[in-house]
């Protein structure tokens, strides 16, 4: 049996896999939607993929889900 960790590693795996395959579909379309000229803009799909991210791990708000990205990015090692 799999701990809670591991069921939780795998299902938030699989959502991410429903979600980039989705976000892959749409690029095209958000594509169409920008501007060639201005500034960039942040693209749609990682807005998306961090609100994903903040509904998958109960983030509050966007400051939090970058704290907590910054935190474990630093303490990988």
């Amino acid at each position: 049996m799999l701990s809670n960790g591991c069921q939780r590693s795998i299902r938030s795996d699989a959502y991410k896999q429903l979600a980039d395959a989705a976000l892959k579909e749409l690029s095209p379309l958000f594509a169409q939607m920008y501007s060639a000229v201005g500034r960039p803009s942040i693209p749609p799909e990682r807005l998306l993929q961090a609100s994903l991210l903040m509904a998958l791990y109960a983030v509050r708000s966007e400051r939090l889900l970058c704290e907590q990205l910054d935190y474990n990015f630093y303490n990988i090692h």
